[in-house]
């Protein structure tokens, strides 16, 4: 329900965060890997590949997007509960054409689902 962006423009924008912290991850483990008693960690060479991981992650720019939408969604979400409860059709209405993740675009598992209720 919360994809708003097809899978050709959103995995190359992902590949290229992951890829940089792919690498700089690989260089860090790679240099404590196997470590023992005999082995020698230098101190500054240290820092630095984990200083590089660290700002690899915070150049990590899709989990802000992902975040944001999700934090929008959950908002919309308890809105239009809100509203539902509240029984005005026509604010229900108001609010589903205004919104901006949910009932928007053709995503997601395709279903319709149908309420009624009848009168006494």
């Amino acid at each position: 329900m919360m994809k708003t962006q097809d899978d050709k423009d959103f995995i190359p924008f992902l590949e290229e965060d992951l890829n940089k912290l792919s690498k700089s991850f690989s260089s860090f483990t790679s240099y404590v890997a196997n470590c023992n008693k005999k082995t020698e960690i230098k101190t500054n060479e240290f820092f630095d590949l984990s200083q590089e991981v660290l700002e690899s992650l915070d150049k990590i720019n899709f989990i802000n997007e992902l975040k944001n939408k999700f934090v929008n969604f959950i908002s919309e979400s308890r809105q239009l509960i809100e509203l539902a409860n509240n029984g005005n059709r026509e604010e229900v209405k108001k609010f589903i054409n205004n919104c901006s993740l949910l009932f928007k675009r053709l995503y997601g598992i395709k279903h319709m689902d149908f309420v009624a209720y009848k009168d006494d």
